[in-house]
């Protein structure tokens, strides 16, 4: 059957000014996608359908159509929404956006590879269809509620591990990611049903070993062979997998195991208490400083990092508290959530501080808006 291609996205693709347009609240269907003789929403691409695609290993070739062999529908719990500028033609440009999951490479042409798109960084190039190139100008991160998950449309594509998306048709792939596309799920769906991580292991590994067995199998020709070394790194990942879910589903057993990473120095604010919380349930390891401790009010990781939770949700709100920040510390997470801070207008406000040379010195901001958060890094 050849190489297969698990085409694993959900997409939203919007032609609008940034300046003006808000995020959308939550990701929906309707990214579009070159098929033969036009474009098609992604969640409407079927089996048989005859999508745009390229060379995986030759960044020069012709795009040429490749059919796609079957449809899938996923739930991730986290969304990565990549903003892009594309020239017209005619000395403008215009912006767009795709939201797909963490690990959805994008072709970035100062790489010459292609890189997933939760390590994409401002000034990147994406490459399309036509030879030119997109410029990546914002990344965004959406997380589902409590309790709840986003839908995502996949699509396995034969020959060609690539395909074309948005109206700019932005060059993206995936490498048919045999543990997030089939095994993962089949992990997940067994402990929400209250199997045990080792009885969701030994069902995934079953599994595995039906699809090695059965030559007929869609992604027969793109798995390890039973006991090698790739077939047990798939298992590990696996296994690993089954753990987390265990443990975020546990929640009581894992805030107790997260809680072992907080160290409070000294008397601190309520917000700031809170506010580790949140981190450690991160995953993050945490210092809390104390209220009157100089520099920074947390560090996170080893990292000197200062908080400013913003109580109006304007620009020079968020312009003024960097400002703060940069006094305090060059890792800062600007929290304007309770205040209503949407994408647009914190962007804004850093790229009128970047362009008055107000962010020198600065390496990382982190903000968390009504919707969702992002980095900025220089």
């Amino acid at each position: 059957m050849g190489e297969l291609a698990s085409c694993a996205i959900c997409l939203s693709n919007i032609e609008a000014d940034f300046k003006t347009h808000a995020p959308r609240e939550t990701p929906v269907a309707g990214t579009q996608v070159q098929v033969r003789g036009g474009r098609k929403n992604i969640e409407d691409v079927q089996a048989g359908d005859w999508v745009l695609s390229r060379n995986e290993h030759d960044a020069e070739a012709e795009p040429q159509y490749r059919q796609v062999l079957q449809t899938f529908v996923t739930r991730p719990e986290r969304l990565f929404t990549i903003r892009y500028r594309v020239e017209d033609g005619l000395g403008g440009s215009r912006e767009e956006q795709l939201t797909g999951t963490g690990e959805h490479p994008f072709y970035v042409h100062q790489r010459g590879a292609f890189v997933p798109a939760k390590e994409l960084e401002i000034g990147h190039r994406l490459s399309l269809a036509d030879g030119a190139h997109a410029e990546v100008v914002a990344i965004a991160v959406d997380n589902a509620a409590p309790g709840e998950r986003f839908t995502t449309y996949n699509f396995e594509v034969a020959e060609h591990h690539t395909y074309f998306v948005g109206h700019a048709a932005v060059w993206v792939h995936n490498q048919g990611d045999l543990c997030g596309d089939v095994l993962f799920p089949l992990v997940d769906h067994a402990i929400q049903a209250g199997k045990t991580p080792d009885e969701a292991i030994d069902l995934a590994r079953r599994h595995l070993d039906d699809i090695i067995a059965d030559p007929t199998h869609p992604r027969h020709a793109s798995v390890p062979k039973k006991g090698s070394a790739e077939y047990q790194r798939h298992l590990r990942d696996v296994r690993k997998e089954a753990e987390e879910l265990h443990a975020r589903i546990h929640t009581a057993s894992a805030i107790a195991i997260r809680r072992g990473k907080l160290r409070v120095l000294a008397e601190a604010f309520p917000e700031e208490l809170a506010f580790a919380d949140e981190l450690i349930e991160q995953g993050y390891d945490v210092v809390v400083r104390g209220k009157h401790a100089a520099g920074g009010d947390f560090i996170i990781n080893g990292v000197l990092t200062e908080l400013k939770t913003l109580k109006s949700a304007t620009v020079n709100a968020v312009r003024q508290n960097i400002r703060i920040a940069k006094t305090q510390a060059a890792h800062m997470i600007i929290d304007g959530r309770k205040a209503g801070l949407t994408h647009a207008t914190a962007l804004s406000a850093i790229k009128q501080s970047e362009r008055a040379g107000r962010l020198r010195g600065i390496l990382e901001i982190r903000v968390l808006t009504a919707t969702g958060e992002f980095f900025w890094r220089p």
